[in-house]
């Protein structure tokens, strides 16, 4: 069995049930809280980690985009799937720009588990991406941080690159740049 922490933001006991009857016989151990207002679910999702969040759509004056908007400004990041009873396109449409992962109707209730699966591997991929993107962020700012002379050095011989580093050892000694490789000569010859 896969391990999975839910929190299910859903005001209606009949169908939590149903959501977290599918999960199991998926194949999930469901470690689980349902919550079915706004502040109880700002209470949960702040207070403990959670893999996934299933939102009903429409709590009254509470929308699962606002559960989403929510977490978005308080920095959670923590994937979610919009349910609802009552679907349109745009709904649909509108919940995935917002960034949920997935829309269910609740009369597709049946597919959660596979949607879930679906869903968890989306999110991965997007969180390898973006540590992917941070660790380009980092290589990137690798040569302006380094305290080391670091420069470029085009196939022709044209010095295009100086970090702050080399710029200022060039400022302190009253080197021009055109005048780097007199001092420093490269061999370009392979």
């Amino acid at each position: 069995m896969k391990s999975i922490r839910v929190l299910l933001l859903e005001d209606n006991p009949d169908d939590a049930h149903l959501c977290l009857a599918y999960l199991q016989m998926s194949g999930y151990q469901l470690i689980s809280q349902v919550v079915a207002d706004p502040q109880s679910f700002q209470e949960r999702i702040s207070s403990e980690p959670w893999d996934i969040v299933l939102a009903d759509y429409n709590l009254g004056q509470f929308t699962a985009l606002d559960a989403i908007e929510y977490c978005k400004q308080q920095g959670i990041d923590v994937p979610f799937i919009v349910l609802t009873g009552f679907g349109s396109e745009e709904l649909a449409v509108e919940s995935l720009r917002l960034g949920a992962l997935d829309y269910l109707r609740k009369d597709s209730m049946r597919l959660l588990g596979e949607r879930l699966e679906h869903a968890l591997r989306d999110w991965r991929t997007r969180q390898e991406i973006k540590q992917l993107g941070r660790q380009i962020q980092d290589l990137a700012k690798f040569p302006e941080d380094n305290p080391h002379l670091v420069m470029r050095v085009e196939g022709s011989g044209k010095v295009s690159y100086c970090n702050p580093a080399t710029r200022n050892f060039l400022s302190e000694q009253n080197i021009d740049d055109g005048k780097i490789l007199s001092l420093f000569p490269l061999d370009f010859a392979t």
